[in-house]
């Protein structure tokens, strides 16, 4: 193989052509095209690392194929979550279980016209494959432009609570009545009473670790806004914050970067250097975006946090307007870009990301990657990034046309997993923006995973936080740990956290064998909590904190 290097330019381009044209067609995975391009370009002592990653994938392929591709089917018609034909557009979505009934629940905000206005839909689950929406009759079908919500349970009642992030108009906080209604609380809790700017997207974290869940909100045109939550039902702006970001913020992720017990904050920003705040443990925060190396300057959309090396920390990857950017964490020191080596810069569908979500979608145990975009000129694939593992090096492949998911192109905004039938696996739901003049447009998408009974299964954990002066109702910023048996070294390791997934980890493992899992609550003295299962198991794991 190594004797590949020595061809001439013109040989060396037909070698890589040829490869990935015959050989990974055969398989309907494909390695993108810009991914020889970009060798091509640079013709020194990349070419060997192509080839191999080629080969690599190769290998990886011929030997996996059959256990490792995953099947997902359209099911949104008859789910009934593709949304109000002729409305405007969807913006984004949020999965959570609103009424603790077990299944999970969807919300979708949407955008009106000059001509009509766009109601935000509440699905609630039928337990039976099928949604009805009942924003109406809860109360929560706001009539704004709303660009993004997000699930809470801000005073630790046990029930999640709504907010609503509104571009032009006045945001809206709804309070969960535990009776399947809601209560619009903006004003009694004090968040963005005087707006500034224009809101994008809010993220819930407790900084603090005051068991209480704060919020922050990105917007353009103004500062970034964190809330500190005060317990009683109200909210303070934090002034005199590090995190005032003044930048054109498309969204952010609290995240434990360094995994000392404290969320930190990253934010995404639009043609303007991302920012990333370290969490300094006495509520403040110093921007460390240089020194890690997480000052990223592209056409920033979103970004989505993971282990998808399996080595005990987080790493990131970035959906821009262009190429896509994946950052190892280098043990808490520096992030790497890697996103060409792990052939996971380019979706290869188009050049506009809006949006990206890690999970293991055929339970491997390797975190997979999802990315959605496109544009009114140019419809796009939701692609699938299939997570090669340890042995092959942790090269992404892409397998959008053999998973079925290259079926329908969209004009995507967002996309979330959830397993919202309970069938053990996580299914993807994507939100679109329709164009009239494409007549095969059939609305906001729900992909059902086809994942056959296999040696692997899903273990999916829930935790319980006690509250006030401990860890929030839900464990937003707990981390978890999963052992193999006889194994003191983790396996696995996933973080709870806001965003559009419900606060629920899905972990892919091996049927008939047993597992440790461990929760660590918050907090500088990572208290945990351990439990031994034995898989498969039906039912969710709960980890109450002690």
């Amino acid at each position: 193989m190594a004797c590949l290097y020595f061809l001439p330019c013109h040989l060396v381009k037909k070698v890589v052509k040829e490869t990935l044209d015959l050989f990974l067609a055969l398989h309907g995975i494909k390695v993108n095209k810009f991914l020889v391009r970009d060798c091509i370009i640079n013709l020194n002592m990349k070419i060997l690392r192509i080839i191999l990653i080629i080969f690599t994938l190769l290998s990886f392929v011929s030997e996996n194929s059959n256990s490792q591709i995953v099947q997902f089917a359209d099911v949104s018609a008859v789910a009934g979550v593709q949304g109000i034909e002729g409305s405007p557009y969807s913006t984004n979505c949020a999965w959570g279980d609103y009424n603790n009934d077990g299944y999970l629940d969807l919300y979708v905000t949407n955008w009106g016209s000059a001509v009509s206005d766009a109601l935000n839909e509440l699905y609630k689950n039928s337990v039976d494959g099928t949604f009805i929406e009942v924003g109406a009759s809860a109360g929560v079908n706001s009539s704004n432009n709303s660009v993004s919500a997000v699930w809470g349970d801000y005073d630790n009642d046990g029930w999640l609570d709504l907010y609503v992030v509104n571009f032009y108009e006045q945001d809206e906080l709804y309070h969960n009545n535990g009776d399947r209604t809601f209560t619009y609380v903006t004003s009694q809790a004090g968040i963005n009473i005087v707006p500034t700017g224009n809101e994008i997207e809010a993220v819930w974290g407790d900084y603090n670790n005051d068991g209480y869940l704060d919020i922050y909100l990105c917007k353009y045109y103004a500062p970034n806004e964190l809330y500190h939550n005060d317990g009683d039902g109200t909210f303070s702006l934090v002034t005199n914050s590090a995190v005032r970001d003044i930048r054109d913020s498309e969204g952010a992720v609290w995240v434990d970067y360094n995994n000392d017990g404290y969320i930190d904050l990253y934010v995404v920003n639009r043609e303007q250097d991302n920012k990333f705040y370290k969490n300094n443990k006495d509520g403040t925060f110093t921007d460390i975006s240089g020194e890690l190396g997480l000052n990223n300057t592209e056409i920033g959309k979103s970004c989505a946090w993971a282990d998808f090396d399996n080595d005990g920390d987080f790493d990131v990857y970035i959906a821009n307007i262009g190429a896509n950017n994946l950052y190892i964490n280098n043990n808490f020191t520096n992030f790497e870009d890697t996103g060409l080596k792990k052939n996971a810069r380019y979706t290869g569908y188009g050049w506009e990301s809006w949006d990206t979500s890690w999970g293991d979608f055929n339970g491997d145990g390797n975190i997979d990657l999802v990315s959605v975009g496109g544009s009114e000129s140019e419809y796009q694939a939701t692609a699938l990034f299939m997570n090669s593992g340890e042995i092959y090096g942790f090269i992404f492949g892409d397998i959008t046309q053999a998973s079925g998911l290259s079926s329908v192109s969209l004009f995507a905004t967002s996309c979330s997993f959830a397993d919202y039938d309970n069938d053990g696996d996580p299914d993807i739901f994507v939100t679109t923006n329709p164009v009239s003049y494409i007549p095969t447009y059939n609305g906001n998408v729900l992909f059902k995973n086809q994942k056959e009974d296999d040696s692997n299964s899903f273990l999916k954990v829930r935790v319980k936080g006690k509250g006030s002066g401990f860890t929030n109702r839900f464990g937003i910023g707990c981390k978890v740990n999963v052992f193999k048996e006889s194994e003191s070294m983790p396996s696995w390791f996933k973080e709870f956290r806001s965003g559009s997934q419900p606060p629920e980890l899905l972990f892919g493992l091996q049927k008939g064998k047993t597992y440790t899992v461990e929760v660590i609550f918050p907090g500088p003295d990572k208290r945990s909590v351990t439990e031994y299962v034995i898989i498969p198991r039906s039912e969710p794991l709960i980890i109450e904190e002690q």
